[in-house]
């Protein structure tokens, strides 16, 4: 019996992106603009190798990141970039 417990590892899907952002508010603000134009979305923590400012992100389709970069911009919510997954 191990005393330590395994981290269950993050499981993303596939044809799915990551919006990196800045802070939390961006994520949040991100979130809810791309909500608001009938987009589903989710708040996930970046994986490790793309992380550049906070530890959120918010995973998208990636067959959508055009209309989610454009959604981003009308919001004036800036990304630090949109990573396939």
């Amino acid at each position: 019996m191990s005393l330590f417990k395994r981290k269950k590892q993050k499981q993303y899907q596939i044809g799915k992106a990551v919006v990196l952002l800045k802070t939390v508010r961006e994520g949040i603000l991100a979130e809810k603009a791309i909500m608001k134009q009938g987009y589903a979305v989710r708040k996930v923590a970046p994986p490790v190798e793309y992380r550049k400012g906070c530890e959120i992100a918010v995973e998208i389709d990636f067959d959508k990141k055009n209309e989610i970069d454009e959604i981003l911009k009308k919001y004036g919510i800036e990304s630090q970039g949109i990573v396939k997954l």
